[in-house]
């Protein structure tokens, strides 16, 4: 194995990486070129990542038009109604308990970066329904779209990987990533981390 850093926890011991293959046998549709790659997971941190470089354009084609993971068939599957006004979604009311702590969740803006159907946000909505919040958020599969309009949630059009448009510089009181961070190249990950701490 060549030299290898976790960007979540600095870990460079190769002894403390497991790999990992990617499963054949997987329902979900994925690029051919994760067959000749392996998923490092560390640890140290139980971070996981592929160490690949992958072109960049194959893997935006992917997740914009084949990738079809939980969100995806969740969205196709679930009455939409009972998803917006009933649906408790642990995880997401995990967070929001977390985060109540260290922000009022009052005329605040808000990022969420890989959405999926925003559940996150969903939750927010059924916790605080008169918040006031606005909700943004970037994700590259947009066949949700019409969700997310009738949810008041804004698609924002750039790219993560990219310098955050000027108008975003400290516009937002709070940026979530839940279970999206995996989903970006490991090499890449200090760039973003650095495009949304602006």
């Amino acid at each position: 194995m060549n030299k290898v850093i976790c960007e979540c926890c600095g870990n460079e011991d190769l002894d403390k990486f497991k790999e990992l293959n990617y499963s054949k046998i997987s329902s979900m549709n994925y690029p051919k070129i994760l067959d000749d790659t392996n998923i490092l997971f560390c640890t140290n941190c139980s971070f996981a990542f592929n160490n690949t470089k992958i072109n960049p354009d194959i893997l935006n084609l992917y997740y914009s038009k084949y990738y079809n993971g939980k969100a995806s068939k969740s969205f196709y599957n679930v009455n939409k109604e009972f998803v917006t006004k009933l649906f408790n979604d642990d995880r997401s009311i995990s967070q929001l308990n977390l985060l109540s702590n260290f922000i009022n969740f009052s005329d605040k803006n808000i990022l969420d970066i890989g959405s999926g159907i925003c559940v996150f946000f969903l939750q927010i909505n059924n916790k605080y329904p008169n918040s006031n919040l606005k909700k943004y958020i970037i994700e590259k599969q947009i066949s949700n779209k019409d969700w997310y309009n009738q949810n008041n949630i804004h698609i924002l059009n750039f790219d993560i990987l990219e310098n955050i448009p000027n108008q975003y510089y400290g516009f937002f009181d709070l940026i979530t990533m839940s279970h999206s961070l995996e989903h970006f190249q490991n090499y890449d990950l200090q760039n973003i981390f650095s495009n949304i701490s602006l």
